[in-house]
């Protein structure tokens, strides 16, 4: 199928440009270890991703192993987010008494990722249920409401994820509207969750397409590292 083909060439492609990302950090950056250690887990997660992509495949799509296999990727994701945030402020990263003001935002933002993280955990076994209710003769139309608990659960921490986000916002426009860079990446994640409530709200209650399910994914990925940028320059941006 020319999806599975497509997933493989870009995966290869993946694990070449942070092949390439870890060299560059070896060569410039190795006794930085907010940088050289993060890009180095992330080559090392990158191969054992492609086999886990290979069991993926031989045990026909397992739901369990679909959920770790998108998990892993989104640690990868973080790991390079978190040595490229840093390498800008290497040399000039925010003062202890900076970093003090913004504590509140920082761990609410870090609240907010895992609450993000387990959303995509359940929305991944929400996509598997689908696909199990449409092999065993179900409509497309009808596949969501055969999933159960987990549509439920799915729909519940959305709410929480909305709420989170208003409180992070709130913090953002009340406390450090003044820093360009921080409102910019809590517009980003807004946005992002807005997105997702509509695509969300499209496929419970229009039509479950294909395009919009993976829009959804891709969203939520998005949302993850929108929101993994947030939480690094909360840490580390100049004053």
């Amino acid at each position: 199928m020319w999806t599975e083909y497509l997933n493989r060439v870009l995966g290869v492609t993946v694990g070449i440009l942070i092949f390439a990302t870890f060299v560059s950090a070896w060569r410039h950056h190795r006794r930085t270890a907010k940088i050289f250690w993060p890009t180095l887990a992330a080559l090392l997660l990158v191969g054992f991703q492609g086999w886990l992509g290979g069991v993926v495949v031989q045990q026909e799509l397992a739901a369990w192993l679909v959920t770790i296999h998108m998990v892993v990727a989104l640690v990868i994701v973080s790991l390079l987010l978190y040595s490229t945030v840093y390498a800008f402020f290497a040399q000039g990263a925010a003062t202890r008494l900076h970093g003090e003001s913004r504590r509140p935002l920082a761990r609410t933002a870090l609240v907010l990722i895992a609450i993000t993280l387990l959303q995509v955990i359940l929305g991944t076994q929400v996509r598997e249920g689908i696909d199990e209710a449409m092999t065993s003769g179900i409509d497309r139309l009808n596949a969501l409401s055969a999933v159960g608990h987990f549509d439920i659960w799915h729909r519940e921490l959305a709410l929480v994820v909305i709420a989170a986000t208003a409180v992070l916002a709130l913090l953002v426009w009340t406390r450090h509207a003044h820093e360009v860079a921080l409102t910019r990446a809590s517009l980003v994640v807004v946005a992002l969750v807005g997105l997702q409530v509509l695509l969300g709200l499209s496929m419970a209650y229009l039509a479950l397409t294909p395009s919009a399910q993976v829009a959804h994914l891709t969203a939520s990925s998005l949302l993850l590292g929108a929101e993994t940028i947030v939480f690094l320059l909360a840490r580390w941006l100049p004053s």
